[in-house]
């Protein structure tokens, strides 16, 4: 038998033709148990689809054997499979909604409730419009008829209306009357929700309207937490990375929240301004949450996002499309997703900033818990101002939109992020052994190094007293233009 040749890979050796840097880790993990359904595979060797190309063997050499090659695993789904899983969250939301509806509906007639859809019916037909055969047709006014200003009013044809003028200034409110025409019903005769039943079961599902919200929002929360499961597997969940954040990043974490929600409400107003639509879409729901308790109204818009959101968003899909296109790009990606998931076109455009903090915050502090708090925090602090919103105070602020001072406010909170990105950046938290040498994942995300490893967490450097001064001098003046363009 002839000695193997020492310039060819040794095929017991899989490091010398495993696939570009992966990782041995990768090779010993376990499938995932979605990778059936969409494996995460692709060629290592860009470009070259043949293992001789890429390995050093020779390509046509038949008396070689060969061993199959491995490929290696993306640790996330791609933009296809990413628009699965954000449709799955979605229809998962509207279908607890549906449910849960439909469960208050029957509690209400399982307490006895009644809806007399006969007289709803009787009641439509009433409100039909109906010619009356004594009533004659007015004649109508020959056409290129000048428009004379004060002109005395014509006397009104015999069976006609008589128009009556209301007393007052401004715009009079005229009413009919005529002898010979039906009496008419009023406005809302027709409309089903106006009858007694309709407005008990409307009066019902308001009641219950929290439960309803806070189990939609659970039921996204378990879709997320097992999505994660089996979409990232043991090891997957695990280099999410749970310690807990440093305390320098728990204050500025603290401290962005809000110069960071000035700027997504000033990018949201502008959608605002492109879509009064989307405004009063938003107002018709926060006048359906704010009688809700505070505790509530954090449970559902805050606490429920928090999880759910996170895991989906910064966990499953934005960890597969950093490690496909790079930090950059990957984060872009992610926080359109992000957006869109909100439907609502002018929240969209303020989702989708506060998706690239979030994801930067996680990149700082390699913990998934900071944009967990931040996310918490933010959704805390708007529903905070929602509860407030009639008072004084609030009213004020929230004027500033309109105000003198709003570009100025504007600016300062812009420079204030960037002060505490700057300030998070230079301490942020990295993976270093005894000899000082950093440990980073194979591809752009935040994970975690073997557990056998001996690297540890440190910061890169103490407190940058500079940046941290600069945001709190543009974090005051912020608060400053904004009293003083709400007090204007």
């Amino acid at each position: 038998m002839n000695a193997p040749d020492p310039d060819l890979p040794d095929p017991d050796r899989r490091d010398d033709w495993s696939a570009g840097n992966q990782s041995p880790a990768a090779w010993d993990s376990p499938p995932r148990p979605l990778d059936v359904v969409f494996p995460s595979a692709e060629p290592a060797a860009r470009g070259s689809d043949s293992f001789a190309d890429s390995s050093g063997w020779g390509g046509d050499d038949k008396s070689v054997a060969r061993p199959k090659r491995r490929r290696p695993r993306f640790p996330g789904p791609g933009i296809l499979e990413s628009l699965v899983w954000a449709a799955g969250f979605m229809f998962t939301q509207v279908l607890a909604s549906s449910v849960l509806g439909v469960l208050v509906a029957f509690g209400f007639f399982w307490a006895g409730g009644k809806i007399d859809f006969a007289e709803i019916l009787r009641q439509q037909q009433r409100a039909q419009p109906t010619k009356s055969p004594s009533a004659p047709e007015a004649p109508q006014p020959p056409e290129n008829l000048p428009i004379v200003a004060d002109a005395a009013p014509a006397p009104t044809p015999p069976g006609q209306p008589v128009e009556i003028p209301a007393s007052g200034p401004g715009a009079p409110e005229a009413g009919t009357v005529s002898p010979s025409a039906p009496t008419t019903l009023p406005p809302t005769a027709g409309d089903p929700t106006q009858s007694p039943g309709m407005r008990a079961l409307m009066k019902y599902i308001e009641q219950r309207m929290p439960f309803m919200l806070w189990g939609a929002g659970l039921a996204t929360a378990a879709y997320a937490i097992v999505l994660t499961l089996l979409r990232l597997g043991e090891r997957g969940v695990q280099e999410l990375g749970w310690h807990l954040p440093r305390w320098q990043h728990l204050l500025a974490i603290g401290l962005l929240v809000l110069p960071l929600s000035m700027v997504a409400s000033t990018i949201q107003q502008m959608g605002f301004d492109m879509w009064p639509s989307s405004k009063q879409q938003m107002e018709s729901l926060f006048e359906q949450m704010r009688p809700l308790p505070l505790l509530m109204i954090w449970a559902i818009i805050a606490f429920a996002p928090a999880v759910s959101e996170e895991l989906l968003f910064r966990g499953v899909i934005g960890r597969g499309l950093l490690a496909r296109y790079g930090f950059v790009p990957g984060v872009l990606l992610t926080s359109v997703f992000f957006g869109v998931m909100h439907i609502n076109p002018a929240q969209v455009m303020g989702v989708i900033p506060i998706g690239i903090a979030l994801h930067i915050v996680y990149r700082v502090t390699r913990s998934f818990w900071a944009p967990m708090l931040l996310h918490f925090l933010n959704n805390a602090f708007a529903g905070l101002m929602l509860k407030l919103s009639d008072h004084p105070a609030v009213q004020q602020l929230g004027d500033q939109h309109g105000g003198g001072h709003a570009s100025l406010t504007y600016l300062l909170a812009l420079g204030c992020v960037g002060c505490l990105f700057c300030w998070m950046w230079q301490t942020r938290t990295e993976y270093v052994d005894a000899a000082g040498a950093t440990w980073e994942p194979d591809q752009p995300h935040c994970g975690v190094p073997p557990a056998h490893s001996t690297y540890r967490l440190e910061l890169t450097r103490d407190l940058p007293w500079g940046w941290i001064a600069g945001s709190l001098a543009l974090l005051a003046g912020m608060l400053l233009t904004m009293t003083r363009s709400g007090g204007a």
